[in-house]
């Protein structure tokens, strides 16, 4: 079974490349694709994933093609209903730690998409609505990875 974004590159790229006009495909990512986090290495690792995944056809799709333009969207949280029901008792913990941050830490739904639109009309590849909140991690995590640290999970250390 292929991933759904794989699927839909399968059945959208050669219609792009035959129709032979200027397009833009965006594939949404997440923080979470730069920076992993405890008790969500799944969601990580497939957001890892498309990231890379998406990088490399930017790159594929330049030398067919440069008309055809690709952009990578990584949000970070944003205020919407995902965590709103209530979970079963087993990720009760992580369900209010995401919920807490959700609502301390997430962007307006309004102001997220304006952002996001914006950065497509720019032409932008990287789309990151929430620069504020990624930069300075993204450095952090860079830092760690060039001195050879062992990875640092903040959030995790302080639940523990």
């Amino acid at each position: 079974m292929r991933p759904p974004i794989v699927n839909g590159l399968r059945a959208f790229v050669p219609r792009l490349l035959q129709a032979d006009r200027p397009a833009r495909i965006i594939n949404t990512a997440s923080v979470g694709g730069f920076l992993p986090s405890a008790m969500m290495t799944p969601y990580s690792a497939t957001k890892f994933a498309v990231v890379a995944l998406t990088e490399g056809l930017a790159g594929e799709l330049a030398a067919l093609d440069p008309r055809i333009k690709v952009s990578l969207l990584a949000p970070g949280p944003v205020k919407t209903a995902i965590f709103r029901e209530a979970p079963g008792t087993a990720s009760a913990q992580f369900h209010g730690m995401m919920t807490h941050m959700l609502d301390e830490n997430g962007m307006d739904a309004e102001a997220f998409a304006e952002r996001v639109f914006a950065a497509i009309e720019r032409g932008e590849y990287w789309i990151v609505p929430q620069p504020e909140m990624l930069d300075p991690l993204l450095k952090a995590r860079n830092k760690l990875i060039e001195t050879r640290a062992d990875p640092v999970l903040n959030w995790a250390r302080e639940s523990a």
